[in-house]
């Protein structure tokens, strides 16, 4: 069987195996209000009010690496 016979093949079974996956997916819809999306009574605040308790930082100091001369281009020689 010539190796282009067996792509065209290869392409049209993908390409109804895709045409269906595609069919599948037009049974979703988005919805633009986000009111659908809660369940009513399903969340309740109980305090009105936020206490912060702090924060703390404590800085370290980084090491500071040694600066090396940029590199000039041209051959390298290894020891």
């Amino acid at each position: 069987m010539p190796f282009w016979l067996c792509l065209v093949i290869g392409a049209v079974v993908g390409g109804i195996v895709v045409g269906i996956m595609l069919s599948q997916l037009h049974t979703v819809r988005p919805n633009n209000a986000a009111a659908d999306y809660v369940i009513r009574d399903s969340f309740r605040v109980t305090m009105q009010d936020e206490t912060f308790l702090g924060k703390t930082t404590n800085r370290t100091p980084r090491m500071q690496q040694q600066q090396q001369p940029p590199h000039q281009g041209g051959p390298s020689q290894h020891p």
